[in-house]
């Protein structure tokens, strides 16, 4: 880096970015809710057609406990129904990747090339001043911040009568910290050469600080937007800058030399599973609970038309 300048000029391109990032997603998700409001007249003929079609009834007449259990799993009624599914799917998916991500790692596929060209395409940016404001940064994944946030989450959890958040909150916690520490000892990668002043105890893959934040701040922004924030803008918002705070703890590790991007990839991979085992697990604890586990019917049409306004 030669000079002061460079930085400014880095930070606020950041900036710009970022602004252009949260106007174009806001504008992509009007785009979206705009489109939902046209597509229930469009799918009742399909839906009509699908419940009165030839197979589904013979299905139904001659496998009627087989024909059960898979209406069963997509019912958009159900604790165990279409949300379930559509989280497990989502969640072998995740696992997938990560399976993928790991084969490269452990056989150095092109991965590791990446790897190692950003880490030394960051050494020039790494100043004193870059690197004590990504190290404050990187303090927000440790786990005795995530701790310290899950604790107070769950307090306000309980003092607002939303106990069924709990659970799912130190599940996606501990679970996501269990399985990093797993792979960190069964995988033994050993880290990037260390900047002056860094220490690291524990190996490298996945990252640790990156799974955690994905994990806990991903479900109390997911609790704090479908609990406590009227209308899709202010949902939006949440949504949008607990992202961007993801990313940042994940791309601190980077800059600080304490790990590569591949380890930032696999610890997204690795709390965003466990972010989905836990809304799976809030949506079954409100339908347990008798609550709804999504917007009604009228609730989803106040919602599309505060989107438009």
């Amino acid at each position: 880096m030669n000079s002061a300048n460079d930085v400014v000029l880095a930070v606020l391109a950041a900036l710009i970015g970022v602004l252009a990032m949260h106007w174009l997603g806001w504008r992509l998700v009007r785009l979206l809710f705009a489109g939902l409001r046209r597509l229930p007249p469009h799918l009742t003929g399909p839906r009509r057609w699908l419940a009165e079609h030839e197979l589904r009834l013979r299905a139904k007449a001659r496998y009627p406990n087989a024909y059960r259990r898979v209406a069963k799993r997509f019912d958009p009624h159900s604790p165990v129904g279409l949300s379930l599914t559509l989280l497990m799917l989502a969640a072998a998916y995740l696992a997938a990747l990560l399976g993928g991500l790991v084969e490269d790692v452990v056989e150095n596929d092109s991965i590791v090339l990446v790897d190692h060209a950003v880490t030394e395409a960051l050494q020039p940016w790494r100043s004193p001043g870059m690197m004590a404001a990504f190290n404050w940064i990187t303090d927000l994944g440790t786990s005795a911040a995530l701790g310290a946030v899950a604790a107070v989450g769950s307090a306000l959890f309980w003092t607002y009568r939303r106990s069924s958040a709990i659970i799912p909150l130190w599940l996606t916690f501990l679970g996501s910290q269990a399985t990093t520490y797993l792979g960190k000892y069964v995988i033994a990668r050993p880290r990037p050469e260390l900047q002056a002043g860094l220490e690291a105890l524990t190996a490298s893959f996945p990252s640790g600080h990156t799974t955690g934040a994905a994990a806990v701040y991903g479900f109390l922004a997911y609790a704090i937007a479908r609990e406590q924030l009227p209308g899709s803008r202010p949902q939006f918002e949440i949504v949008f800058w607990t992202t961007l705070l993801i990313l940042l703890v994940g791309f601190s590790r980077i800059f600080i030399g304490a790990h590569f991007v591949s380890d930032v990839l696999a610890g997204l991979l690795v709390g965003g599973f466990w972010l989905l085992v836990g809304f799976a697990l809030a949506n079954w604890l409100r339908r347990r609970d008798g609550l709804p586990a999504r917007l009604g019917g009228s609730q989803v049409s106040s919602e599309l038309a505060k989107v438009d306004r």
